[in-house]
């Protein structure tokens, strides 16, 4: 939806299955929001979700802006337009233990292929409990590094295992984490706070904001929370069909 001479633009991502449309938030799109020089008014809002109210059978909108019947969603951010000292004195103790481990190594990584064979490796429960398209990711990986706007970085042992890695995207100041996976041993090694501690670093005073993308599921919220963020909301709006949701439970989906 545009208004005006593009003063203000919100993407509608959607779907058809028979008779049935359906907009969405596409993977791994957390917010999708109106964007514009100006913040989206009252009016313009209501108008984006009458919009969807009567022109789709399902709706699951991301705003990055309060709407009209949408529910807050809590995100995390980290400030990093400052001296790495600076971040490195608000963590938590444990995680300023982490940084200084001395076992493991930071580097970047230039192999989408590589990269996502760990992740699949390291992440398969996640991956088809949640039904992460690896297609779609590859893509919007290869997209990124080709035009300078991601990294991929992995921490590893001295003797070259890969025990975590992630993939950032790097867009108006603002780093967003997309992908973070790591293995069993990772964990025990800390090896993802150790990988994340070394990308603040390396981009401290450089960029302006790290961007956790979540989570308010209880184990990655208290993990995140270790590294003294502040919180950022963002809001769903949801139009369900009740005998669309019947046939899909049925269906197992």
């Amino acid at each position: 939806m545009v208004f005006g001479d593009y003063e203000i633009v919100y993407p509608i991502p959607y779907n058809r299955k028979t008779i049935v449309k359906q907009a969405y938030t596409p993977q791994p799109i957390q917010q999708l929001g109106p964007f514009g020089k100006e913040e989206a008014t009252t009016a313009q809002l209501q108008t984006i979700v009458n919009h969807l109210q009567n022109n789709y059978s399902q709706a699951f909108s991301h705003f990055s802006v309060k709407a009209p019947n949408s529910r807050q969603r809590l995100n995390y951010i980290l400030p990093i337009n400052k001296s790495y000292s600076e971040i490195y004195k608000n963590l938590r103790r444990n995680r300023r233990y982490d940084a200084r481990q001395v076992n493991l190594e930071f580097e970047k990584c230039s192999s989408v292929e590589e990269f996502l064979h760990f992740y699949r490796e390291s992440s398969e429960k996640i991956i088809k409990k949640v039904g992460v398209k690896l297609e779609v990711f590859q893509k919007v990986i290869t997209a990124c590094l080709q035009n300078k706007k991601g990294h991929l970085f992995i921490s590893k042992t001295g003797k070259g295992e890969w025990l975590s890695g992630v993939f950032i995207t790097d867009f108006a100041g603002r780093l967003s984490l997309l992908i973070a996976t790591t293995t069993e041993n990772g964990y025990q090694k800390s090896a993802n706070p150790f990988l994340l501690i070394e990308v603040f670093k390396r981009f401290a005073e450089k960029r302006a904001i790290f961007d956790f993308e979540g989570s308010e599921i209880p184990g990655v919220k208290e993990y995140y929370q270790s590294f003294k963020p502040l919180e950022e909301y963002y809001y769903i709006y949801e139009k369900q069909n009740k005998w669309i949701s019947k046939i899909k439970n049925l269906m197992g989906k």
